[in-house]
């Protein structure tokens, strides 16, 4: 089995292929997803493969707890067209695509509790990006929002008129994260010096540090993790180092948990 996990090219590092385990600590696939508005910058698709190529060039390995691409046992099942994976994980890590592979993860998943962060609501009746969240309520139960600071009037009296979601603060959100099911991570809920290439950046939004937080602590609870808007035809060498960097983050918190 070491040598078919050496043999990780196309995959995330260290990871093993679907025939080699079925039932890993973490399963790593790719919804290269591009159902964006009509005038944005388009390349969702090619991210998954983009933020592979960046991990491989990078150590995980931290001291006093070892290297989480090591310590736990990682699946990579590649590319899918739809959310349809073939192992049973503890958790999933899926790398988008768009916002709206949320909503398809969701829709089988089946959280109770998602934690979304994001520089928007995604709460439009639209089945692109900017109608993500709406599409996942069908699904879930309660959602708490970090990071928003981009609203339509449509969106915030949503927001005003439901008792299932809830504007958190990054402090809040940390907290939030211990006991989510699912988080979601639109990289635009980083501030655009800190990521900048994204579909659609908005200034003042959360530090590295504050998202690097959550996303460890969902980890340490079992959540499951997607990463999506990586947009590499807007930039393409430091948002996906920062993607890496915060999957690290989530399986650093998984290996603590």
């Amino acid at each position: 089995m070491s040598g078919s996990r050496r043999r990780s090219s196309p995959r995330f590092p260290l990871s093993f292929s679907p025939s080699d385990v079925r039932s890993p600590d973490v399963t790593v696939l790719g919804l290269p997803s591009e159902r964006v508005l009509p005038g944005y910058p388009r390349g969702q698709a090619r991210a998954p493969g983009v933020i592979r190529r960046a991990a491989r060039g990078l150590d995980f390995f931290e001291p006093g707890l070892g290297d989480p691409l090591e310590e736990l046992t990682l699946v990579d099942e590649g590319d899918l067209p739809d959310f349809r994976p073939r192992t049973r994980p503890r958790a999933f890590l899926i790398l988008g695509g768009d916002h709206t592979v949320t909503a398809r993860a969701v829709s089988r998943l089946r959280p109770r509790r998602l934690l979304w962060l994001d520089a928007h609501p995604d709460l439009l009746p639209s089945e692109r990006h900017d109608g993500a969240l709406r599409a996942c309520l069908r699904r879930v139960g309660r959602a708490g929002l970090v990071g928003v600071r981009a609203w339509s009037r449509r969106e915030w009296e949503e927001l005003e008129g439901s008792d299932r979601l809830r504007l958190l603060s990054p402090e809040e959100a940390v907290e939030a994260a211990g006991r989510a099911d699912y988080v979601s991570l639109d990289l635009d809920a980083l501030d655009p010096s800190v990521a900048p290439g994204v579909t659609t950046p908005e200034p003042g939004g959360l530090g590295f540090e504050e998202v690097a937080r959550i996303v460890r602590e969902a980890g340490r609870a079992g959540a499951h993790l997607d990463v999506v808007e990586l947009c590499p035809e807007v930039e393409s060498h430091v948002t996906p180092v920062v993607a890496c960097r915060l999957i690290g983050e989530y399986l650093k918190g998984f290996l603590e948990g």
